[in-house]
Order: C-alpha cells, then structure tokens, then sequence
C-alpha cells in the first residue's frame, strides 16, 4: 500500500503511518521519502507499506 501526500508536515505524513503502524500491527513499513519543495515542485511525502505474511 502507498500512503502519499502533498505535504511536508510531520503531522500529516510520518505520525500518521506510525499510528496507523501502531494500531495495525499485521503491517510494516517499507520504506518511506520526503521530498522537499524546490523550484516548479511541491514537496510530497510517500510511504510503502506492507502486509506481513
């Protein structure tokens, strides 16, 4: 699963994984990436999540 925003606010992006993380332990995360505004972009916020087997 992909959680994704167009934020780069610690409350809108990795508390939210890790409370959904706490709160669902049948998953975990992958990898995650910020990547900050720069000229012609915003800054985003991405997270791999997966079930475990």
């Amino acid at each position: 699963m992909i959680y994704a925003t167009c934020s780069i606010l610690p409350s809108e992006n990795s508390e939210q994984v890790k409370t959904f993380l706490q709160n669902n332990s049948e998953f975990s995360l992958i990898k995650d990436q910020k990547i900050m505004p720069s000229e012609g972009f915003d800054g985003f916020y991405m997270a791999l999540i997966e079930r475990k087997n």
